[in-house]
């Protein structure tokens, strides 16, 4: 288990619904502690975390995106390039907490806010050109893991905590920003969410119905090879 873990599993660490934050917290022995690990994140994201101590065994993963070691992770940011399209891109990163059950990550909201004002391509094979949107995306969650000599071990961005906030139909990160200007990237993770037909007839509530897609379900699984299975089905409507 990550550190800190097993303690919340362990006698008088949790009074339902509540976990006992005293109990867990005191049994937690990560070197670096609560203020120092938070100065320590917001210093890392203030610079970028492509440009801080990213360890040996770094891992970045988003919604649809990774795992990235360390250069696969800076290579990407590179070829994205969003501060060429959004020169006053502002993440607006706030409320960073240490995270109760894992003493070294640390948790962070962003609510990023940007401008098209130049050229983009990222990895599509054609350049835009500026669209002049402006781009508001959702409240989103981010994290940095840390190991025991300050570097990041692990990040974590892009997860949307409220679709119905902002101007990129509920999508964060770059996935977001394509999709408000017109571009989004061609695959069904960059579109905004939508119930599959599956879903829509599943919620009809007709038990018969819904016995049928469970047992349709279970053999396509089985007879139909997993690479063909799309495993974000969404969009599909």
């Amino acid at each position: 288990h990550p550190a800190g873990l097993d303690a919340q599993f362990s006698a008088g660490t949790c009074t339902k619904p509540f976990a006992n934050e005293h109990v867990i917290t005191k049994r937690q022995n990560f070197k670096i502690k609560g203020d120092e690990l938070l100065s320590l994140a917001k210093d890392v994201v203030a610079h970028g975390v492509e440009n801080g101590p990213l360890s040996v065994d770094f891992q970045f993963t988003a919604p649809f995106i990774g795992p990235l070691n360390r250069d696969e992770f800076r290579h990407n940011l590179k070829v994205l390039d969003l501060h060429q399209a959004f020169p006053d891109l502002n993440p607006q990163y706030y409320g960073f907490q240490v995270d109760l059950f894992e003493p070294n990550r640390v948790w962070y909201f962003l609510r990023p806010v940007a401008t098209n004002l130049g050229h983009f391509q990222g990895k599509m094979p054609l350049k835009f050109k500026p669209t002049g949107r402006c781009c508001v995306e959702p409240p989103q969650v981010a994290s940095l893991t840390f190991n025991s000599t300050g570097e990041v071990e692990g990040h974590t961005m892009g997860y949307v905590v409220d679709r119905t906030i902002g101007t990129t139909g509920g999508l964060g990160g770059a996935f977001g920003l394509m999709w408000n200007i017109g571009h989004p990237l061609p695959v069904p993770e960059g579109k905004p969410w939508s119930p599959s037909l599956q879903l829509m007839v599943f919620n009809t509530g007709n038990a018969i119905v819904q016995g049928l897609l469970m047992v349709l379900d279970r053999v396509t699984s089985f007879f139909v090879p997993s690479w063909l299975l799309s495993k974000h089905a969404r969009n599909n409507v």
